[in-house]
């Protein structure tokens, strides 16, 4: 090969090179941006989903079971009426 048809063939390689660079790499960011996008949509369409049937088997759960619903039994009455020991003032 001569030096005249390697310099044409590094032009030629240099121009193909600079087109995908100009015309591919902008393409090629939006093809990921939206990507990433649809991602991201999907993930929180998915936590949104999970969350949701978490509430419906907690609501489920509770409904068959009434005893958890109705909270702690209440204190004493002695207890709410006598002062604890933080309370008394000491003269």
């Amino acid at each position: 090969m001569s030096s005249d048809t390697i310099s044409h063939l590094i032009t030629a390689v240099t121009f193909i090179v600079a087109v995908f660079g100009v015309f591919g790499l902008p393409a090629l960011a939006v093809v990921i941006i939206r990507f990433l996008k649809f991602k991201e949509r999907e993930l929180a369409l998915d936590m949104e989903y999970r969350q949701k049937s978490q509430h419906q088997l907690l609501a489920t759960s509770l409904s068959s079971h009434p005893e958890l619903v109705e909270g702690p039994a209440a204190p004493d009455a002695r207890h709410q009426l006598s002062p604890g020991p933080s309370r008394t003032k000491a003269r």
